[in-house]
């Protein structure tokens, strides 16, 4: 082969037009989606091809516009939005009327100009009520698509500030104007991404970008090449078993191929053409296939022991799955493992069925058999904690979204098992106990969260008010006694000494009721034995011999074998009494005490 020849495969580079093989079918899904939604959602897994489609997606549109059809001209409008995540809301708002302005260049309307940043800031209205409505008049009845890549990224580096505004602000474009379209891709479930932008996502329409069929495989692997290189039909198979379709994969292979054929100077791809490549391929292109599986510990964890598996087996089950883990010093349950292994069949990172499992893409097992451990060290092991805390917290928050308080509590408890100062938890199974009516358990939550977090002191004094005033109103006085020396405990003063001194009266005039009625229950006590004595005194006088008499003396013999009811009070009921007035002398001290401060303090 000539030496000069310039390899045709584009590893890395998104592609469009001529260079773009396959999608035909989804794409036409899309546009077709474009029509009747204003939010398509495109999922896909790294290096899947996400990139390269959104850009023929915005090409076959813009082809759209040069053909006659009656249906509404689409113009796309590709705004990089990872670049914008530290923006405030203004702008945001003006690098987003920017990207729009440059693909409108071309209307050649001098009336259409990006807004005054100093204006936006200005007037919160412009952007949305003003500035958009003159841009739809100009359009005269076209529709723009605002072409977003990665957006999942977005909510990875947003900041809390941007949060707040931004998405918000989104949610409103996306509800509010029909004619403005977008096109969202996302390297990941749209289930796992953060609630917050359910207002953006709920109406969207979804697509999955997955592995290219066999046919479309066959001529990305055949037309770029075809004046160079002659594949076999077996090398082509073989190609497509090993990458499963991943286009990224397959550039990357046959990208290896060529070079190496050129330096062979051979025409014809073999089998052998391919093995004597897999190992260059897997070191060139290590951080295309670490991209692939950069998925969460645990997950990497499973499809590690999997890869270690396949070595061996040719049928792996998920008991075998557990073993190797144990083996290894990774502990999950059950269902923490069972979540995992669905969370990576749902990517398409592994394959198979309730039984047997492998993993999806045959390089990437190479790969992380020669590169990845199995063994934990002390970070990994870090991250797996924080991995099921996140997981078991994440189902909370969408069990407690759901209005399932108990299931939320039950999760975010589990969540805290594993790390006890998660703030996230923390918040979350506060706010759970105060929907679901506990609020001693949500004021212990909130005591723990304060000593990581003095922000919340407000609404843990509020919480504490509410449980102190239930309390009251059923007379649980030491339950509101101990949360007032808490209260004093943060802020040592005059009010809260006020507050607990009523609610000791309170407690004081509590406990003299209850001693009084311990002493009328002895002195009925004492009675009723005295009674007992002289009835039975009377019955052997007379001789008697009865079941009353028997079930007296069993009585008496409780008081002691004298009889004596002064030992029975001696035994029953002086500790009892002598409890209740100590309670009463210490409630008596207490209150001098705060009697003294407080007449000092005023």
């Amino acid at each position: 082969m000539n030496k000069a020849l310039i390899n045709p495969y584009t590893v890395g580079p998104p592609v469009m037009g001529g260079n773009f093989y396959g999608r035909d079918i989804l794409l036409q899904q899309v546009e077709r989606s474009l029509r009747r939604t204003n939010v398509v959602l495109l999922q896909g897994q790294r290096r899947i091809g996400k990139t390269s489609f959104l850009r023929q997606l915005a090409h076959s549109l813009s082809q759209e516009q040069l053909e006659t059809s009656n249906l509404v001209t689409q113009i796309p409008v590709v705004f990089d939005i990872q670049r914008y995540v530290q923006d405030t809301l203004p702008q945001f708002q003006f690098h987003l009327a920017g990207a729009i302005i440059r693909r409108l260049e071309h209307l050649k309307n001098k009336s259409l100009s990006i807004p005054v940043l100093e204006e936006l800031e200005k007037d919160p209205t412009l952007f949305q009520d003003k500035w958009l409505s003159q841009i739809h008049e100009q359009l005269e009845n076209k529709e723009l698509v605002i072409l977003v890549d990665e957006f999942d990224n977005f909510d990875e580096h947003i900041t809390p500030h941007a949060m707040q505004c931004l998405v918000p602000f989104l949610g409103q474009l996306v509800s509010g104007e029909n004619w403005l379209k977008w096109v969202f891709t996302l390297g990941r479930l749209s289930g796992k991404v953060s609630l917050e932008y359910d207002p953006i996502m709920r109406s969207g329409e979804e697509f999955r970008l997955t592995f290219l069929s066999y046919d479309e495989a066959y001529k990305l692997i055949v037309e770029p090449a075809k004046n160079t290189l002659v594949y076999l039909p077996e090398t082509i198979q073989y190609i497509y078993q090993l990458t499963n379709g991943q286009p990224h994969l397959i550039q990357a292979i046959c990208s290896q191929i060529f070079e190496y054929l050129l330096d062979e100077d051979q025409k014809t791809v073999i089998i052998k053409s391919v093995d004597a490549v897999i190992y260059q391929t897997l070191e060139s292109y290590e951080s295309a296939i670490s991209s692939i599986v950069s998925v969460p510990p645990i997950e990497e964890k499973v499809l590690i022991a999997i890869a270690q598996l396949s070595n061996s087996e040719t049928s792996i089950t998920r008991s075998q799955v557990r073993d190797v883990l144990i083996q290894n010093g990774v502990r999950l349950s059950i269902d923490d493992l069972q979540n995992a292994i669905t969370s990576l069949l749902d990517w398409e990172l592994l394959k198979g069925s309730s039984e047997t499992l492998q993993i999806t893409i045959k390089l990437v097992e190479h790969w992380l058999r020669q590169n990845k451990l199995i063994e934990l060290s002390q970070q990994e092991n870090l991250n797996i904690q924080y991995a099921l805390a996140k997981s078991r917290s994440d189902f909370a928050q969408k069990a407690l979204v759901a209005g399932h308080y108990e299931w939320a509590i039950k999760d975010y408890r589990e969540a805290l098992e594993y790390i006890p100062n998660n703030i996230t938890s923390l918040k979350g199974l506060a706010e759970a106990y105060r929907l679901n009516n506990d609020l001693l358990n949500r004021i212990e939550v909130l005591k723990k969260l304060h000593s990581y977090d003095q922000n919340n002191l407000d609404q843990l004094i509020e919480t504490i008010n509410q449980y102190i005033q239930q309390c009251e109103s059923n007379n649980k006085f030491v339950n509101a006694i101990e949360q007032y020396d808490f209260l004093l405990s943060q802020n040592n003063n005059n009010y809260w000494r006020q507050k607990k001194f009523h609610t000791l009266t309170n407690y004081f005039e509590q406990q003299v009721i209850k001693l009084d009625i311990e002493l009328i229950s002895f002195e009925e006590k004492k009675k009723g034995f005295d009674d007992i004595r002289n009835k039975i005194s009377n019955d052997v006088l007379d001789n008697k011999k009865s079941s009353d008499m028997e079930e007296n003396s069993k009585l008496l013999s409780q008081i002691g074998d004298d009889g004596d009811i002064e030992e029975y009070y001696s035994r029953k009921s002086k500790k009892k009494l002598i409890n209740q007035i100590n309670k009463l002398n210490k409630v008596v001290s207490e209150l001098n005490i705060l009697e003294d401060t407080i007449n000092k303090e005023l």
